[in-house]
């Protein structure tokens, strides 16, 4: 099979600057077999309070012809002629944006020329709207030639089609072109099929980053053997531990459960490819009984199954974890625990570890078992928490979407209020008696429902609220935080843990909380 574009490889330039981002792109074309795939590689500079960044969108096209051979009737022109084009388009993904084309091309000889056009879409925004950078968007292919190249015993069809495409913003367009072949046989020369196999891979191009390929072998009476190959989009895959860090505890006696958390798949479709992605974590718990502390490992898991030549191929994709940990005494007030995640998808290996450091503090009075007179009979404080709150009711009213909840931890349940993100402490608190040991939140699953202990999850694109039985309650990304306003924002990421506050034990049922602008509140406990 032949392929070209009109255009040489990386030798069609351009650019165009605008207000909210500079854009050059430039054009290649790679030849895999039957498949032509056309690149427009583009570097996209944009500006934002962090300086001056730099992105890479693609848009390609790929189209290949259905089968390798058609027949013609002796003596009538073997020369194929256009019937007919159907496609369908849509959208996937957030930031990026992928817009998506299928097209089938159909000729009257049977041929049928399946393609892919694709095109990268990257948003900003901006006074609670969405703003779009400069791109490359790539049409449907358009018909454009057929003519036939004789030999003595075999005849080869040369199909061409133009590309049309635009930038953004309408200040520049044009088309490329695309030429692919195929053979025509007069009918008594027809090649028979003998044999299909099928063959499923997995191929790393990256330490990180890979891709599945099913393979189809024909063997045909004449010709031989025919090598075809399939491609999934890249796929991506790597273990990221939480930070290292530095606890103040009253005791090395910590013990740790492992707990599992996911998002909610996301689905794309590509080429007859069904990719479904979900966020994992894997979270250890430690408590000593007064505080704890956790460890998280994040990572992606994958459902892939490809629809291709009338038959499903699924692909084996489950991932394999052992998560461990280590407390290892340095001193008498010094501890490290070591907790180590190593994972095996696909025969490679990874792994992640994270380091906490342990430092027991001195007790500020002797008797740190003082029991306070007015104490509640909730038993003793074992933790407490502070986190950022979702409050779907925001976005119908349009108030703040992002609340505050204190949330104290007894050996009983859970003492806890909620209040607006900037005010320290919540003027009420409620008390729930619960034996489950996770819950850090509070959040309630459709604007008029009331608010009830949740465990949050703060995921690399979203933040989840899960009950006592991991169900999800409500949850929300990463856009809509950015659009909405999310307050609660560390290290540029949209998170729930509010980790400012500072707590001092005064024993084990009495707790001082102070807050980063210095008010404190505190909560008396008594045996229950």
């Amino acid at each position: 099979m032949f392929g070209s574009c009109d255009e040489s490889e990386n030798a069609s330039n351009g650019g165009n600057t605008g207000h909210n981002g500079s854009l050059s792109y430039a054009w290649s074309s790679i030849q895999n077999a039957d498949t032509m795939t056309l690149f427009c590689i583009q570097s996209l500079i944009y500006k934002d309070k962090h300086g001056e960044n730099t992105i890479y969108p693609v848009a390609s096209v790929k189209i290949w012809p259905k089968y390798p051979t058609r027949s013609y009737q002796i003596g009538k022109n073997p020369t194929p002629i256009y019937l007919q084009s159907t496609m369908k388009s849509g959208y996937s993904g957030i930031n990026p944006r992928y817009r998506t084309i299928t097209q089938e091309i159909s000729m009257d000889d049977g041929q049928i020329f399946m393609a892919e056009i694709q095109s990268e879409i990257h948003s900003y925004s901006r006074y609670g709207r969405e703003f779009f950078y400069p791109y490359i968007e790539l049409q449907a292919l358009v018909f454009t030639k057929a003519i036939v190249q004789h030999t003595d015993d075999m005849s080869t069809a040369y199909i061409s089609f133009r590309v049309p495409w635009t930038i953004s913003n309408n200040t520049s367009f044009g088309n490329q072109e695309i030429t692919l072949s195929y053979k025509k046989q007069a009918s008594s020369q027809i090649d028979k099929l003998l044999h299909t196999s099928f063959a499923q891979q997995v191929e790393w191009y990256t330490d990180n980053s890979f891709v599945l390929a099913v393979e189809k072998t024909e063997t045909w009476e004449k010709s031989g053997q025919k090598i075809t190959s399939h491609y999934s989009p890249p796929l991506n895959f790597n273990i990221v531990g939480s930070d290292n860090k530095s606890i103040n505890v009253s005791d090395f006696d910590f013990k740790g459960i492992v707990q599992s958390s996911s998002s909610n798949w996301k689905k794309s479709h590509s080429d007859g490819w069904q990719i479904s992605q979900r966020d994992v974590r894997q979270t250890v718990r430690f408590s000593n009984g007064i505080e704890y502390f956790d460890d998280t490992f994040d990572y992606p898991v994958y459902d892939v199954c490809l629809q291709w030549e009338g038959q499903t191929f699924n692909f084996d994709l489950s991932v394999a974890i052992n998560v461990a940990y280590q407390i290892n005494i340095l001193s008498s007030i010094k501890a490290r625990n070591l907790s180590t995640a190593n994972v095996l998808l696909a025969n490679r290996h990874f792994s992640a570890e994270v380091a906490s450091e342990l430092i027991k503090a001195v007790p500020d009075i002797a008797d740190t078992e003082t029991i306070p007179d007015n104490g509640l009979p909730y038993g003793k404080i074992i933790g407490f928490a502070v986190s950022a709150v979702f409050d779907p009711a925001a976005l119908t009213n349009h108030s703040e979407i992002t609340k505050k909840c204190v949330l104290i931890h007894y050996e009983t349940g859970y003492q806890w209020g909620i209040c607006d993100y900037n005010q320290s402490f919540p003027k009420e608190f409620t008390f729930v008696r619960h034996n489950y040991n996770a819950f850090n939140s509070v959040a309630k699953e459709t604007p008029t429902a009331e608010f009830r202990l949740a465990q949050a999850v703060d995921m690399p694109t979203a933040i989840f609220w899960y009950d006592a039985q991991n169900h999800q309650i409500n949850g929300i990304d990463a856009l809509t935080c950015k659009i909405k306003g999310w307050k609660n924002i560390v290290d540029g990421h949209y998170v729930s843990a509010i980790s400012s506050y500072q707590a001092q034990y005064l024993s084990s049922y009495l707790l001082k909380l102070s807050s980063p602008d210095g008010q404190s509140m505190t909560f008396a406990s008594r045996p229950y």
